[in-house]
């Protein structure tokens, strides 16, 4: 006996994917079932005969079974297609039913109409003649059968003939001539419009059987359509069923021994299988170990390296960083005494500012305390020099009317003028002493003063 390969070392409890796994193998079944299936139709298509299958009664009780290849397989895809077609159809049936009523309930509606304008037209027309007519009609007989319903079709070429003066001339009628020819035009008019109404009619009718003609012919291909459709699902599912009857008496063929000894067979394969891969797994664990054992030494030493590197690293950085923080220090504290003269040189020419400043300030204190004191007194003076200077001039005018009295009279002497004259000279001269006197200030006030 030939040793299995490791390909072909696969039982039906596999869990690796291959030729053997169960869902492939069915699938492979499945395509090779419906390829013998599709060649026997194939086969058995010349032999069925088309007028004996398309016959009204023909069905699968009809028919030989083995020998219906002329309709292809239904898979499932087909099933639910023929049902969603089904479906529709029986929905579209009744759209068309309910599109036809309200057809119908719709023409019912609009002859009610007519019926009513006829009705209405016709009150109209009979209550629009004249009270008197009616005896009149009864009086003749042409007359009556003019005016009654009657169709003009039905009369005579005689009575067509007779026109209105002939009817006129016959009838003893006091109505004039007039009256009764409107009448008979009137009737004229009626009459061809029921002809036209009927021949309306007549038309919608034959429409309408048109219509429920080509309707009944659809429904009718329709309803064959749907039995030929039926037949195909009843002969396809009776294929299935025999099918798998077959499949099912064939796996019943086989005996039990040899069943077991299948069975028996792929356990052992099975087996085989687990054992080598529990032995394989068994090696790698066993070489795994031995490779972490070899470089347990190194891993070891490595280890104590860098914790020795790391130590040395760690007093090594504790050493920068104190030598950086003295530097950082030493560099604050030098900023620090720099900024510190730095102020007390601000702060010393800010006080000599601040002198300066007060001192600038006492000073134009003091010089304007002086300019006003110099006011105060040179107005002081001012004052003191108008008091004199009027009473001066209270005095000199008291003694000048003194000297310049005169008499007022025609006899007034030239004596009396010349005193005035020297009185007025006395006070030009003392005016200019009194202006002289006066200091250069006061003189360019009273210059700038207006008179």
């Amino acid at each position: 006996m030939e040793p299995l390969a490791p390909e072909n070392i696969r039982g039906p409890w596999s869990l690796a994917p291959g030729r053997g796994d169960p869902p492939r193998r069915m699938q492979q079944s499945l395509e090779k079932r419906r390829k013998d299936q599709v060649e026997q139709f194939a086969r058995a298509l010349a032999e069925v005969s088309p007028e004996e299958f398309m016959a009204p009664g023909a069905g699968p009780r009809s028919l030989d079974l083995r020998l219906s290849g002329a309709i292809p397989p239904l898979s499932f895809v087909r099933r639910d297609v023929l049902g969603t077609a089904a479906i529709a159809l029986s929905e579209k049936r009744a759209a068309e039913e309910l599109i036809a009523k309200s057809r119908q309930e719709s023409l019912n509606a609009n002859h009610a109409i007519v019926q009513e304008a006829r009705r209405m037209r016709a009150l109209k027309s009979q209550t629009q003649r004249p009270f008197s007519m009616q005896s009149t009609r009864d009086a003749s007989g042409l007359h009556s059968r003019l005016s009654g319903d009657v169709d003009l079709a039905d009369l005579t070429p005689e009575e067509r003939a007779m026109s209105a003066e002939t009817y006129a001339t016959r009838s003893p009628s006091p109505i004039p001539v007039g009256r009764a020819f409107e009448d008979m035009l009137a009737q004229y008019y009626r009459s061809a419009e029921e002809i036209a109404d009927k021949e309306f009619a007549e038309a919608q009718k034959a429409r309408f059987e048109e219509t429920d003609r080509l309707q009944k012919e659809h429904v009718h291909r329709e309803h064959f359509e749907m039995r030929h459709r039926r037949r195909e699902a009843a002969i396809v599912h009776e294929l299935f069923r025999r099918e798998r009857r077959r499949v099912f008496d064939s796996s019943r063929a086989v005996l039990v021994t040899d069943r077991l000894e299948d069975e028996r067979r792929k356990w052992r394969i099975e087996q085989q299988r687990r054992n080598e891969a529990a032995k394989q797994q068994r090696t790698q664990t066993r070489e795994r170990r031995e490779k972490f054992e070899s470089h347990t030494d190194f891993i070891l030493s490595r280890g104590a390296l860098d914790r020795a590197c790391g130590k040395a690293d760690r007093r090594q950085h504790r050493q920068q960083q104190l030598q950086k923080t003295k530097a950082q220090v030493d560099q604050r504290k030098e900023k620090w005494s720099r900024h510190a003269g730095q102020q007390r040189a601000r702060r010393l020419f800010n006080q000599e500012q601040k002198r300066i400043c007060d001192q600038e300030k006492e000073r134009q204190h003091l010089y304007c305390a002086a300019k006003q004191r110099q006011e105060r007194e040179q107005e002081l003076e001012e004052k003191q020099l108008h008091v004199q200077m009027h009473h001066a001039c209270a005095s000199l005018l008291k003694e000048m009317k003194t000297q310049t009295t005169w008499s007022s009279t025609e006899s007034a002497s030239i004596q009396d003028l010349s005193k005035y004259h020297n009185a007025l000279e006395a006070i030009a001269t003392l005016s200019d002493e009194v202006w002289a006197a006066l200091p250069e200030a006061c003189r360019e006030g009273l210059a700038s003063t207006p008179a």
